[in-house]
C-alpha cells in the first residue's frame, strides 16, 4: 500500500535537498520556486509517497504558498491522491493567486472549483522566454544624457515611481486600486539587497528598469521590466534585459522571463534582445 502526504520543508530540513533534486530537471520553468528551496524558506512544501513495504519516501511534487497567498507548484501527475492532498491543503489555506505552467494551473483551478466552487476573477496567459545568446552585446544608449546603471539601495527613492507604476499596471489585479507605499518600498529595498537591478538614468531621473526576481544555480529569472510611458519606444527594455542576460552569461548561467501573450511591444523587445518562447504560463487571481 502506498501512502501519500505532504510536509512543510522548514519542519523537516532534509526535505529541502530532496526538493532541490526533484526540481533540478525543471529549474528553468520554476526559478522562483527553486530559489525558495535554496533559501530554505518556510513557504516550501514537499509532496511525498511511501510504499509501506520498503524504502524511503519519494518526492512526487513540490509547491510553495507564501505570505501573499500565492501558490506555485511543480507536480508531474495530478492523480486522485495528489488532488485529495491539495483539497486538504486548500481547506485551511485561502489562495489569492496561482502561477505556473498553463496546464498545471488549470488543473489546480479545477480542484478549487470542484472543492470550493470558486473561479478565478482574473486570468493572465503568458509565455516563458529563454535567452538564446545569439544577439551581439548590448549597445550604448544614443543620447548623451542617458546611461545605464546598476542600482543599489541608495537608488531606492528614484526607483519608487517605476516600482509603483509597475505594480499598478502589471502586478495588481484589476480590482485593487489602493497602493500601499510602505509595502512597495519594503519590496523594492529587498530586491535591491538581494537581486540585480539595472535602470536607464536620463538627466538624473530613472525612467526604465529591469531586474532579476530569482537567481538559482543555473538561471536568472528577469522581472519588473517597466518604462515610464513618455519614454517608451526607445529600446530601453531591450537593452536592459540584454544587459541582465549578459551578466548571467558571465556567471555561466542562462536567463528566462515571462511576458503576457497580448503584450506585443514587449514580445518584440524581448525577441530583439535574443529571447525565444519556450513554454506557456498562466497566472490567475481569486477575490
Amino acid at each position: 500500500m502506498t501512502t501519500w502526504f505532504y510536509k512543510c520543508a522548514e519542519q523537516y530540513p532534509e526535505l529541502f535537498d530532496s526538493a532541490e533534486e526533484f526540481l533540478s530537471e525543471y529549474e528553468k520553468k520554476y526559478c522562483a520556486l527553486m530559489e525558495r528551496i535554496l533559501q530554505k524558506e518556510s513557504s516550501v512544501y514537499v509532496i511525498l509517497k511511501k510504499d509501506s513495504s520498503f524504502g524511503l519516501p519519494q518526492v512526487a511534487g513540490v509547491f510553495s504558498f507564501n505570505r501573499g497567498r500565492s501558490f506555485t507548484a511543480c507536480i508531474l501527475d495530478y492523480n486522485s491522491k495528489i488532488k485529495k492532498l491539495l483539497r486538504e491543503f486548500f481547506r485551511t489555506h485561502e489562495v489569492f493567486s496561482i502561477i505556473g505552467e498553463s496546464e498545471g494551473v488549470k488543473k489546480i483551478e479545477q480542484i478549487l472549483y470542484e472543492y470550493k466552487n470558486v473561479l478565478p476573477a482574473e486570468i493572465r496567459d503568458m509565455f516563458l522566454m529563454e535567452y538564446n545568446g545569439s544577439v551581439p552585446a548590448a549597445v550604448e544608449l544614443k543620447e548623451q544624457d542617458e546611461k545605464i546603471k546598476r542600482c543599489s539601495v541608495e537608488d531606492a527613492e528614484k526607483l519608487m515611481p517605476l516600482q509603483v507604476n509597475f505594480s499598478c499596471e502589471e502586478v495588481y489585479p484589476f480590482w485593487k486600486k489602493e497602493v500601499n507605499l510602505a509595502a512597495e518600498r519594503f519590496s523594492l529595498d529587498s530586491t535591491l539587497k538581494k537581486q540585480i537591478v539595472f535602470a536607464v538614468d536620463k538627466n538624473n531621473c530613472l525612467v526604465s528598469r529591469a531586474q532579476t526576481n530569482a537567481r538559482t544555480k543555473n538561471y536568472f529569472q528577469i522581472g519588473g521590466v517597466y518604462t515610464l510611458k513618455k519614454y517608451r519606444g526607445r529600446g530601453y527594455a531591450c537593452q536592459l534585459v540584454k544587459m541582465i542576460a549578459d551578466t548571467a552569461a558571465s556567471e555561466n548561467k542562462k536567463t528566462v522571463l515571462y511576458v503576457r501573450k497580448e503584450n506585443a511591444g514587449a514580445l518584440r523587445s524581448y525577441t530583439k534582445a535574443g529571447f525565444n518562447q519556450t513554454a506557456e504560463y498562466r497566472m490567475v487571481y481569486y477575490r
